[in-house]
Protein backbone atom coordinates (compact mmCIF):
# COMPACT_ATOMS: atom_id res chain seq x y z
CA UNK A 1 0.00 0.00 0.00
CA UNK A 2 1.30 3.41 -0.96
CA UNK A 3 1.58 6.21 1.56
CA UNK A 4 -1.05 8.37 -0.14
CA UNK A 5 -3.52 5.45 -0.02
CA UNK A 6 -3.63 5.41 3.77
CA UNK A 7 -6.60 6.78 5.70
CA UNK A 8 -6.41 10.49 6.61
CA UNK A 9 -6.47 9.71 10.34
CA UNK A 10 -3.51 7.34 9.93
CA UNK A 11 -1.58 9.89 7.86
CA UNK A 12 -2.33 12.59 10.42
CA UNK A 13 -0.91 10.38 13.19
CA UNK A 14 2.21 9.70 11.08
CA UNK A 15 2.68 13.46 10.57
CA UNK A 16 2.55 14.00 14.35
CA UNK A 17 5.38 11.49 14.87
CA UNK A 18 7.69 13.39 12.51
CA UNK A 19 9.64 16.64 13.00
CA UNK A 20 9.19 20.18 11.67
CA UNK A 21 11.41 19.61 8.61
CA UNK A 22 9.43 16.52 7.53
CA UNK A 23 6.08 18.27 7.99
CA UNK A 24 7.18 21.27 5.92
CA UNK A 25 8.55 18.96 3.22
CA UNK A 26 5.44 16.74 3.07
CA UNK A 27 3.18 19.79 2.81
CA UNK A 28 4.69 20.45 -0.64
CA UNK A 29 4.06 16.93 -2.03
CA UNK A 30 0.39 17.25 -3.05
CA UNK A 31 -2.88 18.89 -2.08
CA UNK A 32 -3.90 16.06 0.25
CA UNK A 33 -0.66 16.24 2.25
CA UNK A 34 -0.88 20.04 2.27
CA UNK A 35 -4.39 19.85 3.77
CA UNK A 36 -3.23 17.41 6.48
CA UNK A 37 -0.27 19.66 7.30
CA UNK A 38 -2.70 22.53 7.98
CA UNK A 39 -4.50 20.70 10.82
CA UNK A 40 -4.36 22.68 14.06
CA UNK A 41 -3.77 19.68 16.33
CA UNK A 42 -0.62 18.90 14.30
CA UNK A 43 0.89 22.34 14.93
CA UNK A 44 -0.17 22.28 18.58
CA UNK A 45 1.88 19.07 18.87
CA UNK A 46 4.84 20.78 17.12
CA UNK A 47 4.68 23.79 19.46
CA UNK A 48 4.54 21.54 22.53
CA UNK A 49 7.61 19.66 21.32
CA UNK A 50 9.52 22.90 20.71
CA UNK A 51 8.43 24.21 24.11
CA UNK A 52 9.60 21.01 25.82
CA UNK A 53 13.01 21.58 24.17
CA UNK A 54 12.94 25.26 25.27
CA UNK A 55 13.03 26.57 21.70
CA UNK A 56 9.75 28.54 21.72
CA UNK A 57 8.04 30.74 24.29
CA UNK A 58 4.45 29.76 23.45
CA UNK A 59 3.55 26.67 25.45
CA UNK A 60 0.56 27.22 27.74
CA UNK A 61 -2.43 25.07 26.74
CA UNK A 62 -4.90 27.94 27.18
CA UNK A 63 -2.86 30.15 24.84
CA UNK A 64 -2.54 27.35 22.27
CA UNK A 65 -6.29 26.90 22.14
CA UNK A 66 -6.80 30.61 21.45
CA UNK A 67 -4.27 30.72 18.59
CA UNK A 68 -5.34 30.02 15.02
CA UNK A 69 -3.53 27.46 12.86
CA UNK A 70 -1.84 30.20 10.83
CA UNK A 71 -0.65 31.93 14.02
CA UNK A 72 0.95 28.70 15.23
CA UNK A 73 2.59 28.11 11.83
CA UNK A 74 3.95 31.68 11.78
CA UNK A 75 5.44 31.28 15.25
CA UNK A 76 7.12 28.00 14.29
CA UNK A 77 8.45 29.52 11.07
CA UNK A 78 9.90 32.43 13.07
CA UNK A 79 11.78 29.97 15.29
CA UNK A 80 13.02 27.88 12.34
CA UNK A 81 13.79 30.61 9.78
CA UNK A 82 14.10 33.71 11.96
CA UNK A 83 12.00 36.92 11.74
CA UNK A 84 11.14 37.79 8.15
CA UNK A 85 12.09 41.47 8.62
CA UNK A 86 15.63 40.38 9.54
CA UNK A 87 16.17 38.89 6.10
CA UNK A 88 18.62 40.74 3.81
CA UNK A 89 15.91 40.65 1.11
CA UNK A 90 13.22 42.18 3.35
CA UNK A 91 11.88 45.47 1.90
CA UNK A 92 11.26 46.87 5.40
CA UNK A 93 13.57 47.38 8.37
CA UNK A 94 13.43 45.01 11.38
CA UNK A 95 9.98 45.58 12.91
CA UNK A 96 8.83 44.82 16.44
CA UNK A 97 5.51 42.95 16.69
CA UNK A 98 5.42 42.49 20.49
CA UNK A 99 7.39 44.12 23.28
CA UNK A 100 7.43 43.75 27.07
CA UNK A 101 9.12 46.17 29.47
CA UNK A 102 9.95 45.40 33.11
CA UNK A 103 11.08 48.30 35.31
CA UNK A 104 13.91 47.59 37.76
CA UNK A 105 13.71 48.81 41.36
CA UNK A 106 17.49 48.55 41.93
CA UNK A 107 20.66 48.42 39.78
CA UNK A 108 21.39 45.07 38.12
CA UNK A 109 24.86 43.99 37.11
CA UNK A 110 23.80 41.76 34.20
CA UNK A 111 21.33 39.04 33.25
CA UNK A 112 21.21 35.53 31.81
CA UNK A 113 18.43 33.99 29.76
CA UNK A 114 17.05 30.69 30.99
CA UNK A 115 16.81 28.16 28.10
CA UNK A 116 13.57 28.79 26.22
CA UNK A 117 13.45 32.49 27.07
CA UNK A 118 10.53 32.08 29.49
CA UNK A 119 12.56 33.19 32.51
CA UNK A 120 15.19 35.86 33.02
CA UNK A 121 17.89 35.68 35.71
CA UNK A 122 19.07 39.05 37.06
CA UNK A 123 22.24 39.47 39.09
CA UNK A 124 21.49 41.97 41.86
CA UNK A 125 24.09 44.01 43.73
CA UNK A 126 23.54 44.15 47.51
CA UNK A 127 26.48 46.46 48.18
CA UNK A 128 26.42 49.96 49.60
CA UNK A 129 28.11 51.55 46.58
CA UNK A 130 26.53 52.47 43.28
CA UNK A 131 27.62 49.23 41.62
CA UNK A 132 27.88 47.08 44.72
CA UNK A 133 31.65 47.20 45.06
CA UNK A 134 32.53 45.04 48.03
CA UNK A 135 28.93 43.81 48.42
CA UNK A 136 27.05 40.56 47.84
CA UNK A 137 25.58 39.53 44.48
CA UNK A 138 22.32 37.54 44.58
CA UNK A 139 20.21 36.19 41.74
CA UNK A 140 16.50 36.61 41.15
CA UNK A 141 14.48 34.97 38.40
CA UNK A 142 11.65 36.81 36.62
CA UNK A 143 8.94 35.39 34.40
CA UNK A 144 9.37 37.27 31.11
CA UNK A 145 5.67 37.43 30.21
CA UNK A 146 4.45 38.85 33.53
CA UNK A 147 7.56 40.27 35.21
CA UNK A 148 6.69 38.22 38.31
CA UNK A 149 9.62 37.16 40.49
CA UNK A 150 9.41 33.38 40.71
CA UNK A 151 12.68 32.50 42.46
CA UNK A 152 15.68 34.05 44.17
CA UNK A 153 18.87 32.76 45.76
CA UNK A 154 21.78 34.25 47.68
CA UNK A 155 24.08 33.78 50.64
CA UNK A 156 25.53 36.44 52.94
CA UNK A 157 29.14 37.20 52.11
CA UNK A 158 28.94 35.52 48.68
CA UNK A 159 28.93 36.83 45.13
CA UNK A 160 27.08 34.77 42.50
CA UNK A 161 28.89 34.81 39.14
CA UNK A 162 27.07 32.21 36.99
CA UNK A 163 23.88 30.20 36.82
CA UNK A 164 23.04 27.30 34.51
CA UNK A 165 19.61 25.68 34.11
CA UNK A 166 18.53 22.23 32.94
CA UNK A 167 14.78 21.62 32.84
CA UNK A 168 13.73 18.04 33.58
CA UNK A 169 9.97 18.48 33.08
CA UNK A 170 7.51 21.33 33.18
CA UNK A 171 8.40 24.02 35.68
CA UNK A 172 11.04 21.99 37.56
CA UNK A 173 14.73 22.45 36.83
CA UNK A 174 18.18 21.57 38.10
CA UNK A 175 20.04 24.85 38.67
CA UNK A 176 23.80 25.12 38.96
CA UNK A 177 24.94 28.21 40.91
CA UNK A 178 28.57 29.37 40.96
CA UNK A 179 29.48 31.74 43.79
CA UNK A 180 32.64 32.98 45.47
CA UNK A 181 33.43 34.14 48.99
CA UNK A 182 34.07 37.89 49.17
CA UNK A 183 37.14 37.25 51.30
CA UNK A 184 38.52 34.67 48.81
CA UNK A 185 37.33 35.87 45.37
CA UNK A 186 39.48 33.37 43.41
CA UNK A 187 37.94 30.34 45.10
CA UNK A 188 34.59 29.18 43.70
CA UNK A 189 31.82 27.18 45.29
CA UNK A 190 29.34 25.34 43.05
CA UNK A 191 25.89 24.24 44.24
CA UNK A 192 23.32 22.07 42.46
CA UNK A 193 19.74 22.97 43.33
CA UNK A 194 16.35 21.50 42.47
CA UNK A 195 13.97 24.42 41.84
CA UNK A 196 10.23 24.46 41.23
CA UNK A 197 9.43 27.71 39.41
CA UNK A 198 5.72 27.49 40.15
CA UNK A 199 6.14 27.38 43.93
CA UNK A 200 9.66 28.80 44.28
CA UNK A 201 10.72 25.82 46.44
CA UNK A 202 14.46 25.05 46.43
CA UNK A 203 16.24 21.85 47.49
CA UNK A 204 20.04 21.67 47.59
CA UNK A 205 21.17 18.48 45.83
CA UNK A 206 24.96 18.68 45.92
CA UNK A 207 27.84 21.01 46.68
CA UNK A 208 31.24 20.64 45.01
CA UNK A 209 34.59 21.10 46.74
CA UNK A 210 36.08 24.57 46.35
CA UNK A 211 37.55 25.10 42.89
CA UNK A 212 40.21 27.57 41.73
CA UNK A 213 39.55 30.37 39.27
CA UNK A 214 36.90 29.50 36.65
CA UNK A 215 37.61 30.12 32.95
CA UNK A 216 34.49 30.92 30.95
CA UNK A 217 30.94 29.86 31.56
CA UNK A 218 30.05 26.44 33.08
CA UNK A 219 27.63 24.08 31.34
CA UNK A 220 24.99 21.63 32.53
CA UNK A 221 23.03 19.04 30.53
CA UNK A 222 21.04 16.23 32.11
CA UNK A 223 23.08 14.59 34.86
CA UNK A 224 26.36 16.18 33.77
CA UNK A 225 28.12 19.43 34.54
CA UNK A 226 31.36 20.84 33.06
CA UNK A 227 33.52 23.87 33.76
CA UNK A 228 37.09 24.96 33.00
CA UNK A 229 39.32 25.89 35.93
CA UNK A 230 42.79 27.32 36.24
CA UNK A 231 45.33 27.02 39.04
CA UNK A 232 48.29 29.21 39.85
CA UNK A 233 50.02 28.41 36.54
CA UNK A 234 48.74 28.12 32.98
CA UNK A 235 49.67 24.41 32.96
CA UNK A 236 47.09 23.88 35.71
CA UNK A 237 44.18 24.54 33.34
CA UNK A 238 41.74 21.64 33.04
CA UNK A 239 38.07 20.76 32.50
CA UNK A 240 36.08 19.51 35.48
CA UNK A 241 33.32 17.07 34.49
CA UNK A 242 30.81 16.11 37.20
CA UNK A 243 27.92 13.66 37.34
CA UNK A 244 25.88 15.44 40.00
CA UNK A 245 23.44 12.55 40.39
CA UNK A 246 26.11 9.96 41.28
CA UNK A 247 28.56 12.50 42.85
CA UNK A 248 31.45 11.43 40.59
CA UNK A 249 34.01 13.56 38.73
CA UNK A 250 36.66 13.53 36.00
CA UNK A 251 39.46 16.09 35.54
CA UNK A 252 40.43 16.35 31.86
CA UNK A 253 43.91 17.73 31.29
CA UNK A 254 42.98 20.21 28.53
CA UNK A 255 44.62 23.61 28.28
CA UNK A 256 42.79 26.54 26.62
CA UNK A 257 39.93 24.30 25.46
CA UNK A 258 36.48 25.48 24.40
CA UNK A 259 33.74 23.03 25.41
CA UNK A 260 30.01 22.38 25.60
CA UNK A 261 27.61 19.68 26.79
CA UNK A 262 24.77 18.26 24.69
CA UNK A 263 22.58 15.27 25.61
CA UNK A 264 25.13 12.83 26.97
CA UNK A 265 28.07 14.12 24.94
CA UNK A 266 31.00 16.45 25.60
CA UNK A 267 32.20 18.69 22.74
CA UNK A 268 35.72 20.12 22.95
CA UNK A 269 37.71 22.44 20.69
CA UNK A 270 41.41 22.99 21.33
CA UNK A 271 44.81 23.42 19.71
CA UNK A 272 46.67 20.30 18.66
CA UNK A 273 49.67 21.35 20.79
CA UNK A 274 50.66 24.11 23.23
CA UNK A 275 53.19 25.49 20.75
CA UNK A 276 52.83 29.20 19.98
CA UNK A 277 53.13 28.46 16.24
CA UNK A 278 50.46 25.74 16.18
CA UNK A 279 48.00 26.14 13.29
CA UNK A 280 46.03 22.92 13.81
CA UNK A 281 42.91 22.66 16.00
CA UNK A 282 40.96 19.56 16.98
CA UNK A 283 37.19 19.33 17.32
CA UNK A 284 36.27 16.28 19.39
CA UNK A 285 32.98 14.76 20.55
CA UNK A 286 33.11 12.34 23.49
CA UNK A 287 30.25 10.07 24.57
CA UNK A 288 29.62 9.90 28.31
CA UNK A 289 29.23 6.13 27.88
CA UNK A 290 32.95 5.86 26.99
CA UNK A 291 34.02 7.73 30.14
CA UNK A 292 32.86 5.03 32.58
CA UNK A 293 36.38 3.81 33.59
CA UNK A 294 37.59 7.32 34.42
CA UNK A 295 35.05 8.47 37.03
CA UNK A 296 36.15 9.05 40.64
CA UNK A 297 34.00 9.74 43.75
CA UNK A 298 33.81 13.41 44.72
CA UNK A 299 35.00 12.56 48.22
CA UNK A 300 38.38 11.75 46.58
CA UNK A 301 38.51 15.07 44.71
CA UNK A 302 42.06 16.22 43.99
CA UNK A 303 42.94 18.94 41.48
CA UNK A 304 46.03 16.92 40.49
CA UNK A 305 44.08 13.71 39.71
CA UNK A 306 43.77 14.18 35.97
CA UNK A 307 42.94 12.18 32.88
CA UNK A 308 44.81 12.70 29.62
CA UNK A 309 42.38 13.22 26.69
CA UNK A 310 44.51 10.83 24.63
CA UNK A 311 43.34 8.01 26.89
CA UNK A 312 39.69 8.59 25.93
CA UNK A 313 38.28 7.43 22.61
CA UNK A 314 36.35 10.21 20.86
CA UNK A 315 33.31 9.27 18.77
CA UNK A 316 33.77 12.21 16.37
CA UNK A 317 37.00 13.92 15.31
CA UNK A 318 37.55 16.91 12.99
CA UNK A 319 40.64 18.99 12.18
CA UNK A 320 40.39 22.77 11.68
CA UNK A 321 43.40 24.67 10.36
CA UNK A 322 44.26 28.37 10.75
CA UNK A 323 46.45 30.64 8.60
CA UNK A 324 48.27 32.39 11.45
CA UNK A 325 49.41 31.17 14.89
CA UNK A 326 47.85 34.17 16.67
CA UNK A 327 44.29 33.05 15.95
CA UNK A 328 41.47 32.82 18.50
CA UNK A 329 38.85 30.09 18.72
CA UNK A 330 35.27 30.08 19.94
CA UNK A 331 32.50 27.47 19.71
CA UNK A 332 28.76 28.08 19.95
CA UNK A 333 26.21 25.23 20.08
CA UNK A 334 22.54 25.76 19.14
CA UNK A 335 19.89 23.06 19.17
CA UNK A 336 18.10 22.68 15.84
CA UNK A 337 14.36 23.31 15.73
CA UNK A 338 14.03 21.31 12.50
CA UNK A 339 15.16 17.92 13.83
CA UNK A 340 15.30 16.31 17.25
CA UNK A 341 18.70 15.31 18.64
CA UNK A 342 20.48 17.61 16.18
CA UNK A 343 22.63 20.69 16.80
CA UNK A 344 24.42 23.39 14.88
CA UNK A 345 28.03 24.02 15.84
CA UNK A 346 29.29 27.49 14.98
CA UNK A 347 33.07 27.65 15.24
CA UNK A 348 34.58 31.10 14.82
CA UNK A 349 38.27 31.40 14.05
CA UNK A 350 39.45 35.01 14.40
CA UNK A 351 42.64 35.63 12.49
CA UNK A 352 44.66 38.40 10.89
CA UNK A 353 44.06 38.66 7.14
CA UNK A 354 46.12 40.45 4.53
CA UNK A 355 44.53 43.61 3.06
CA UNK A 356 42.84 43.23 -0.34
CA UNK A 357 44.95 44.25 -3.40
CA UNK A 358 44.57 47.84 -4.58
CA UNK A 359 42.79 48.57 -7.82
CA UNK A 360 44.68 50.11 -10.74
CA UNK A 361 42.95 53.47 -10.14
CA UNK A 362 44.02 53.57 -6.46
CA UNK A 363 47.59 52.59 -7.35
CA UNK A 364 47.74 55.42 -9.90
CA UNK A 365 46.32 57.91 -7.40
CA UNK A 366 48.87 56.88 -4.78
CA UNK A 367 51.66 57.31 -7.33
CA UNK A 368 50.48 60.78 -8.37
CA UNK A 369 49.97 61.99 -4.79
CA UNK A 370 53.08 60.16 -3.53
CA UNK A 371 50.93 58.56 -0.89
CA UNK A 372 52.33 55.45 0.69
CA UNK A 373 49.89 52.52 0.48
CA UNK A 374 48.51 51.19 3.77
CA UNK A 375 49.35 47.54 4.16
CA UNK A 376 47.70 47.08 7.54
CA UNK A 377 46.23 43.66 8.20
CA UNK A 378 42.68 43.43 9.49
CA UNK A 379 40.95 40.97 11.79
CA UNK A 380 38.69 38.53 9.96
CA UNK A 381 36.41 35.85 11.38
CA UNK A 382 36.09 32.55 9.56
CA UNK A 383 32.88 30.74 10.50
CA UNK A 384 32.66 26.96 10.23
CA UNK A 385 29.06 25.76 10.42
CA UNK A 386 28.68 22.09 11.33
CA UNK A 387 25.59 19.92 11.61
CA UNK A 388 25.80 17.40 14.49
CA UNK A 389 23.24 14.58 14.63
CA UNK A 390 23.27 12.56 17.85
CA UNK A 391 22.41 8.84 17.65
CA UNK A 392 18.99 7.51 18.61
CA UNK A 393 20.50 4.10 19.41
CA UNK A 394 23.31 3.40 21.89
CA UNK A 395 25.44 1.41 19.42
CA UNK A 396 25.60 4.27 16.88
CA UNK A 397 27.99 7.22 16.71
CA UNK A 398 27.11 10.90 16.16
CA UNK A 399 27.35 12.24 12.61
CA UNK A 400 29.19 15.51 11.95
CA UNK A 401 28.82 17.33 8.63
CA UNK A 402 30.35 20.63 7.50
CA UNK A 403 27.56 22.84 6.13
CA UNK A 404 29.45 25.98 5.11
CA UNK A 405 32.58 28.05 5.61
CA UNK A 406 32.20 31.84 5.48
CA UNK A 407 34.28 34.90 6.25
CA UNK A 408 33.07 38.01 8.08
CA UNK A 409 34.67 41.23 9.19
CA UNK A 410 33.06 41.10 12.64
CA UNK A 411 35.29 39.63 15.32
CA UNK A 412 32.50 38.60 17.69
CA UNK A 413 29.47 36.32 17.21
CA UNK A 414 27.92 36.36 20.71
CA UNK A 415 24.40 35.19 19.79
CA UNK A 416 23.07 32.83 17.15
CA UNK A 417 19.66 31.49 16.21
CA UNK A 418 17.98 30.37 12.95
CA UNK A 419 20.96 31.40 10.82
CA UNK A 420 21.18 34.92 12.30
CA UNK A 421 23.80 36.40 14.59
CA UNK A 422 23.26 39.35 16.89
CA UNK A 423 26.25 41.62 17.37
CA UNK A 424 26.90 44.53 19.69
CA UNK A 425 30.25 45.96 20.79
CA UNK A 426 31.01 44.75 24.34
CA UNK A 427 32.09 48.26 25.33
CA UNK A 428 29.65 51.18 25.43
CA UNK A 429 26.80 49.53 23.50
CA UNK A 430 25.27 52.15 21.22
CA UNK A 431 23.72 50.01 18.46
CA UNK A 432 22.68 46.42 17.77
CA UNK A 433 23.21 44.79 14.39
CA UNK A 434 21.63 41.57 13.12
CA UNK A 435 23.06 39.74 10.15
CA UNK A 436 22.61 36.39 8.44
CA UNK A 437 25.59 34.08 8.59
CA UNK A 438 25.22 33.33 4.88
CA UNK A 439 26.09 36.94 4.03
CA UNK A 440 29.55 36.58 2.53
CA UNK A 441 32.18 39.29 2.88
CA UNK A 442 32.12 42.62 4.71
CA UNK A 443 28.63 44.02 5.24
CA UNK A 444 27.00 46.26 7.78
CA UNK A 445 24.00 44.11 8.61
CA UNK A 446 20.60 45.46 9.69
CA UNK A 447 20.25 47.71 12.71
CA UNK A 448 17.62 46.90 15.35
CA UNK A 449 15.50 49.63 16.99
CA UNK A 450 16.51 50.58 20.54
CA UNK A 451 15.37 53.02 23.23
CA UNK A 452 16.97 56.45 22.89
CA UNK A 453 18.39 58.37 25.82
CA UNK A 454 19.14 55.39 28.07
CA UNK A 455 22.38 53.46 28.28
CA UNK A 456 22.43 49.78 27.31
CA UNK A 457 24.44 47.32 29.38
CA UNK A 458 23.78 43.91 27.80
CA UNK A 459 22.05 42.32 24.80
CA UNK A 460 21.05 38.65 24.36
CA UNK A 461 18.92 36.66 21.92
CA UNK A 462 16.64 33.83 23.09
CA UNK A 463 16.30 30.57 21.13
CA UNK A 464 12.82 31.76 20.14
CA UNK A 465 14.33 34.84 18.45
CA UNK A 466 13.34 37.30 21.19
CA UNK A 467 15.89 40.07 21.77
CA UNK A 468 16.44 41.01 25.43
CA UNK A 469 18.16 44.31 26.30
CA UNK A 470 19.23 45.40 29.78
CA UNK A 471 19.03 49.18 30.16
CA UNK A 472 19.92 51.27 33.17
CA UNK A 473 16.43 51.13 34.67
CA UNK A 474 14.55 48.44 32.75
CA UNK A 475 14.65 45.16 30.85
CA UNK A 476 13.02 45.16 27.42
CA UNK A 477 12.00 41.94 25.59
CA UNK A 478 11.20 42.38 21.88
CA UNK A 479 9.75 39.97 19.33
CA UNK A 480 10.14 40.81 15.63
CA UNK A 481 7.97 40.15 12.59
Amino acid sequence: MLLNELDIDVLSHIFILTDVYTIMSLSKVNKSFHAISRAKHLWVSVVRDLYARRLIDLGVDEVLEECSTQTLIDKVRRVVLGPSTWSPSSPIAPTICRQMTHLLDSPRMRFELVPGGRYLVLFVWRGSHAFGVGGDVDVECLEVASGRRVWSWGRPGHRVSHTEFDFSCGSEAVVCVVSSDLEEPFSNQIFFLSVNFETGDTIELLGLPELPFLLGRPRISGDFFACAVSGSTSSAECIVLVNWRTADFILLNMKSAQFNLVHGHLITLRRASESTVCLTNYLRVYSMATLHPFWHPLREFDIDTRTNPGEILSVVSETICADNPGHHLHILVAESALHQQTYELIISLVDLAAPPPLSRLKRLRNRLTRRRPRNECQWMTTLFRYHLALPLLLDENPRLRLKSTLQHSLTCIPNYRAGYSLWAAPWGISSIVVRHLDEEGIKRGRQLPILEGEEMYQVEMAPSGAVVILYESRVVVSYFL
